[in-house]
């Protein structure tokens, strides 16, 4: 029965709502803007609003940072920023919700804009990985997205032949004009081989076609490159210089989903030294929320209210998740102590804040046959803290293991030196107990915790 409630947990949870079937609505319902955080963090708010300003330092201006979003939704700046030929950046820490932000961009937010326009969302991380040339792989997803998602298919004859209109005009005017009275079908012959050599030249070729349906479709052509922090640093500079081309000479504004760490690093040491980049930070949305309405938009799921058509023929028994995630629901909103450890384990992480409830769904070390009892019983279950914390502490093993658990061994060593038990604890204490002018934004110098 666990098995079977942590498969159907990451299909309704997380593997459905990615469908083209229901991203539309679960976007409308689920999406929660970044912003204030939760009452229950202990995380200081302070902190976390100066997380992005503090990368920063004087010596090595950042970006011009601006909140991707504002209480009245999508800052007005993030589209119009991008008239300018450079890419715009999106400034997240991993699992804040970045790939979330462009899909609501693309299809709420926004949708009246790009409806109207051809909006190619490239995922770097997910499907880039076995890729060795990373242009290569980005010059043919475009090509493989326009084909799929808008029909244009670059190698088509009219279409070819639109794009090189003038080419062929100046190709029937050249040197092999004269065949063209005398030997008709070797001038086509000639003809198509000219026309094989432009295309030859991938990226050329694609930027003629790009150039052609922005000029005579009278189409914007808007690329994300999503997923770049899941990549190394020296694959993340990279994609910025394609993303830097792009928007330079391309017909097309380009946006770049980048962690702080990575852009601040690179403009000091790497290829970004030479550019100014504007940058708006997607800070972490209420994990409470956004756990509560994903539960919630499951439940409508396993329930029927949200029909699903792929599920049609599928024999999946929804018959004991929903009991399960009602409970989950009630115990968030009368237990506060669930959702404040969910909060502080996944500091700001939604992707591991939402991996925590699945895991707990699914854990072996909870009796899920005791709350299903109680809630035929008794009408309800409320889950106790240490109940969740177990099923996160062990995980998938028999036994607690730190280096796999997301819960931190606070007494662990590296050394054989026994007094290295209490080096964690000690440098928490002293970080909970800085002041003065040292701290500066939540943040201590560092050689005052080496004294």
């Amino acid at each position: 029965m666990q098995t079977d409630l942590q498969i159907l947990s990451e299909v309704v949870i997380e593997d459905l709502i990615r469908s083209d079937e229901l991203e539309p609505r679960f976007l409308e319902e689920c999406y929660c803007q970044s912003g204030a955080l939760s009452q229950f963090a202990l995380t200081s708010k302070t902190v976390l609003a100066a997380r992005y300003a503090a990368l920063f330092d004087s010596s090595q201006p950042g970006p011009t940072t601006v909140p991707a979003t504002t209480k009245a939704g999508v800052s007005p700046d993030l589209l119009a920023a991008s008239l300018a030929r450079r890419p715009i950046l999106l400034l997240g820490d991993v699992g804040v919700g970045k790939t979330t932000f462009i899909r609501h961009l693309i299809k709420v937010e926004a949708a009246a804009v790009f409806e109207k326009a051809i909006a190619l969302h490239l995922d770097l991380g997910l499907k880039a990985t076995l890729s060795i040339d990373l242009r290569a792989f980005v010059l043919d997803e475009i090509e493989r997205q326009l084909h799929e998602l808008y029909g244009i298919d670059i190698y088509e004859r009219n279409f070819v032949r639109g794009i090189y209109d003038l080419d062929l005009k100046r190709f029937a005017s050249g040197v092999f004009a004269d065949l063209k009275q005398s030997a008709p079908d070797r001038f086509a012959q000639k003809e198509i081989e000219h026309l094989a050599t432009l295309l030859s030249q991938k990226d050329r070729h694609l930027k003629r076609a790009l150039e052609h349906v922005f000029r005579g479709r009278q189409k914007q052509i808007v690329l994300f490159l999503d997923n770049t922090d899941q990549r190394d640093a020296h694959t993340q500079e990279l994609a910025f210089l394609i993303a830097q081309e792009l928007a330079e000479s391309w017909p097309m504004m380009v946006f770049l989903a980048l962690r702080p760490e990575t852009f601040h690093r690179s403009k000091k040491i790497g290829a970004l030294t030479g550019y100014h980049a504007k940058a708006f930070t997607i800070a972490p949305p209420r994990i409470d929320l956004v756990i509560k309405k994903r539960l919630a938009f499951a439940l409508k799921i396993t329930s029927g209210e949200i029909p699903v058509r792929s599920l049609k023929g599928v024999g999946l028994n929804l018959e004991k998740l929903p009991i399960i995630i009602r409970v989950l629901l009630r115990s968030f909103d009368d237990n506060e102590d669930l959702m404040e450890s969910i909060e502080n384990v996944s500091s700001g992480n939604v992707r591991l804040a939402l991996d925590l409830v699945r895991a707990f769904i699914g854990s072996g070390h909870v009796d899920t046959q005791k709350i299903l009892d109680c809630v035929a019983e008794q009408g309800g279950y409320l889950i106790p803290l240490h109940e969740f914390l177990r099923s996160l502490m062990y995980g998938d093993s028999e036994y607690y293991d730190p280096s796999i658990s997301p819960i931190a061994n606070l007494f662990e060593t590296s050394t054989l030196d026994g007094k290295e038990h209490f080096l964690l604890p000690l440098t928490i204490g002293i970080l909970h107990n800085s002041s003065g002018p040292d701290v500066k934004d939540g943040f201590v110098e560092t050689g005052k915790i080496y004294e």
